[in-house]
């Protein structure tokens, strides 16, 4: 079993399997399902969230 796992592990490294989800909804529970399910395929992953922000300062009176 070892052996299986670290030739999937090489292979995948060797073909820059890399795995990219983008999207500007949350995912629902049937999506969360599939995407943790794929985590077990591999030993190592990276998740990075981004979200957009605005911020507004106020314009000071009497001010140059």
């Amino acid at each position: 079993m070892n052996l299986k796992k670290d030739i999937d592990s090489q292979a995948a490294e060797l073909i820059g399997a890399d795995l990219e989800l983008e999207s500007r909804r949350l995912p629902d529970a049937e999506a969360m399902k599939f995407i943790d399910s794929l985590k077990t395929l591999s030993d190592d992953f990276a998740k990075e969230e981004r979200f957009m922000s605005m911020i507004r300062f106020p314009r000071l009176t009497g001010r140059a």
